[in-house]
């Protein structure tokens, strides 16, 4: 059969090179009739290259509005206490494990993330990633792990309320903040408490973050020991007592 289709190609051409077209289009018609699972082979290949350049361009459409939205405000934080946030993000999706590392020559922070195909969870995923070498890079190997998550969760809900993604930030509540170890998840929990009730009077990052940035320059150039982990801890009574400061003056303005 492909002798003959190829034989009526050859005749048709030699005879009405105008006809090639309809030609080729008839045999494409008869080889699909004749043999229909070879063409859907065919079609297969196709349809997956063009599947996989429409997931390109959208991969490269929410690459570049994660990275916009996060670096708007990684600039917007360093802005109002320098050193807090001093890199910007470059994101990549892979298939395998997400992580981050620091590119210091290109001053970025470089997050290859899995893509859930979900828009909310992939910028969730981003910042969470971004953040936990983004966010006072010079402290967080010095910081206890329940601190470590709690200033990521709360990083990255500050970002999603300013970008009023409320999908995002019930993917954030139900499936991400309930991921610590079971020893650390009380512990984290309070942090997070606590850096939310300074957060809404401005202190989070003007006290707390400043705070972990100095410190995190000042024994930078020294191994992490237990030590310097309970030394961190010293600022839980600082934020305590901060909030309890900050819900006894509220009834008094509220009076006011």
């Amino acid at each position: 059969m492909r002798r003959v289709l190829n034989a009526l190609f050859e005749l048709v051409t030699d005879v009405a090179p105008w006809l090639a077209p309809w030609a080729a289009l008839i045999a494409v018609i008869a080889y699909v009739a004749i043999c229909p699972e070879k063409a859907e082979k065919i079609t297969g290949w196709f349809l997956s290259l063009f599947n996989f350049g429409i997931k390109k361009l959208r991969q490269r459409s929410i690459r570049s509005s994660i990275q916009g939205n996060i670096n708007d405000f990684s600039r917007s934080i360093n802005r109002q206490v320098k050193g807090v946030m001093p890199y910007n993000l470059q994101l990549r999706f892979v298939q395998s494990v997400d992580r981050a590392e620091i590119s210091p020559e290109k001053r970025m922070v470089i997050v290859r993330v899995r893509d859930t195909l979900q828009d909310d969870r992939n910028l969730v995923n981003a910042m969470m990633s971004f953040c936990s070498i983004g966010v006072i890079p010079q402290a967080r190997q010095f910081l206890p792990e329940p601190m470590n998550a709690a200033i990521n969760i709360t990083m990255t809900r500050k970002l999603l309320n300013d970008l009023k993604h409320y999908s995002a930030l019930q993917y954030l509540y139900d499936e991400v903040v309930g991921e610590a170890d079971s020893g650390d998840i009380d512990s984290q929990a309070e942090f997070c408490r606590m850096f939310d009730a300074l957060d809404e009077n401005g202190l989070f990052t003007h006290v707390v973050l400043e705070e972990m940035r100095d410190f995190g320059a000042r024994i930078a150039s020294q191994y992490p020991q237990p030590g310097h982990e309970l030394e961190a801890e010293a600022v839980r009574p600082v934020c305590s007592r901060s909030c309890h400061k900050t819900a006894r003056t509220r009834p008094a303005e509220n009076r006011a």
